[in-house]
C-alpha cells in the first residue's frame, strides 16, 4: 500500500520530478489525477496513506481532493497551491520540489534495524518496511534470499533507494524464482537475472538499460515502457511478453523466442535479432532501423509502414510476411526467404537481395 498519494493532472510535468524525489527516500507512492477519480475513489486512497500532496490545485476535482485529505486528518502538502487555498489549516504550503520533498520526507526517515534507530526501539518506516519487517533489517540479515523476498512481496523501491543510499549491496539475481512479482518502475540498471525464472513478472516502466536477462524465461511478462537500451536477452524466452513503447536501442535478442510477443511502437534501432523467433510478434509501429536480424524468423509478420532501413537480414524469413511500404532502403536482404511476402509500395532505395520486389507482391 503506497504511504503518500501524489494528486496531479495527467499533464503535469512537476509531478514526475517529484513522485522521483519521494521514491529515492523509500516512498511508496501512488499518483492519482483527480479529474478521472470519484470521490470514493480519493478517500479509499486516502485512507491508506501518510501523506497527500497536491500539485498546483486549480481545478475543482483537484480542491476537492484537497478537501478531502484535509478531512480525513492526512498530513497535506501543497505545492504551488495559489491564494485560494492559503488558508487551508494544517496544511504545508511548498514553495517549490525540494520543499515539497522535504516535507514530507521527514515523515519517513530511511529504515535500518531497531537498534540503530535509538534506545526506545520505534522507528517509523514505510508501510511495505513494517509489514515485511516488523522488527526492522540490518545490513548482515541482507543475503540473496531475503532480496528476493523483498522483491517478490513488492519491496522493489524501497531496495533500489537504500542501495543508492549504501545501506545494502544489490545482489545479481541469476537463476531465481519472481514469477508473478511487481517490480514496476524499479531501477535495475546493469543487475543481472541470467537464467532466472520471470514469467508474468511486471518490469513496466523499469530502467534495466545494460541489464541482462540472458536465458532468463520472460513468458507473458510486461514492459511497456520500459528502458531496455542496451539489455542482454539473447536466448530469453519472450513469448507473449509485452514490449508497447519500450526502449529496445541495441538490444540483443539473438536466439530469443519472441513468438506472439507485443513490440508495438516499440524503438528497436539498433538491436541484435539475430537467429530471433518473431512468428505472430505484434511490430505495428515499431522502429526497426538498423536491426541485425541474421537468420531471424519474421515469417507471416505484420511491417506495414516499418522503418527498417539499413536493415540486416540476410537469411531471414520473411515468407508472407507484410511489408507493404516498409522503408527498405539501404537494407541487406541477400539470402532472405521472401516467397509470399508482400513488398508493395515498399522504399528500396539501394536494397540488396529483392531483385524484382513486385513480382512478389499479392
Amino acid at each position: 500500500m503506497p504511504n503518500v498519494i501524489l494528486v496531479a493532472s495527467a499533464t503535469e510535468i512537476l509531478a514526475t520530478e517529484i513522485e522521483a524525489g519521494l521514491s529515492a527516500f523509500a516512498h511508496d507512492v501512488e499518483r492519482i489525477d483527480a479529474g478521472r477519480a470519484s470521490l470514493g475513489e480519493l478517500a479509499a486512497a486516502f485512507g491508506g496513506a501518510d501523506a497527500v500532496v497536491v500539485v498546483r490545485p486549480r481545478s475543482g476535482a483537484e480542491i476537492v481532493a484537497v478537501g478531502t485529505a484535509f478531512g480525513l486528518g492526512k498530513r497535506l502538502v501543497l505545492l504551488d497551491a495559489g491564494p485560494d487555498l492559503a488558508a487551508v489549516p494544517g496544511a504545508v504550503h511548498a514553495p517549490s520540489i525540494d520543499a515539497a520533498v522535504t516535507s514530507v520526507r521527514a515523515l519517513e526517515p530511511m529504515p535500518l534495524s531497531r537498534g540503530q534507530a535509538g534506545s526506545s526501539g520505534d522507528i517509523d518506516t514505510p508501510s511495505w518496511l513494517r509489514r515485511v519487517y516488523p522488527d526492522g533489517l540490518s545490513e548482515s540479515d541482507w543475503t540473496v534470499e531475503e532480496q528476493v523476498r523483498a522483491l517478490a512481496s513488492g519491496g522493489a523501491r524501497f531496495l533500489v533507494s537504500a542501495h543508492r543510499a549504501g545501506y545494502f549491496p544489490l545482489w545479481p539475481m541469476d537463476g531465481v524464482d519472481l514469477c508473478g512479482a511487481d517490480l514496476r518502475r524499479a531501477d535495475f540498471r546493469e543487475l543481472s537475472f541470467a537464467g532466472a525464472r520471470l514469467d508474468a513478472v511486471d518490469l513496466s516502466e523499469g530502467d534495466l538499460r545494460e541489464a541482462s536477462f540472458r536465458g532468463a524465461s520472460l513468458v507473458g511478462a510486461k514492459l511497456s515502457r520500459a528502458h531496455l537500451r542496451g539489455a542482454d536477452l539473447r536466448e530469453a524466452n519472450l513469448r507473449s511478453a509485452v514490449f508497447h513503447r519500450a526502449e529496445l536501442v541495441r538490444a540483443r535478442f539473438s536466439r530469443a523466442d519472441l513468438q506472439g510477443a507485443d513490440l508495438s511502437l516499440a524503438d528497436l534501432s539498433g538491436a541484435d535479432l539475430s537467429g530471433a523467433d518473431l512468428r505472430g510478434a505484434s511490430l505495428k509501429g515499431a522502429c526497426l532501423a538498423q536491426i541485425v536480424a541474421l537468420g531471424a524468423n519474421i515469417e507471416g509478420c505484420f511491417l506495414e509502414g516499418i522503418l527498417l532501413s539499413d536493415a540486416d537480414l540476410r537469411g531471414a524469413r520473411l515468407s508472407g510476411a507484410r511489408l507493404s511500404r516498409a522503408n527498405l532502403t539501404r537494407a541487406n536482404l541477400s539470402g532472405a526467404l521472401v516467397d509470399g511476402a508482400d513488398f508493395k509500395g515498399a522504399h528500396l532505395a539501394s536494397a540488396l537481395g529483392v531483385a524484382a520486389p513486385a513480382a512478389r507482391s499479392r
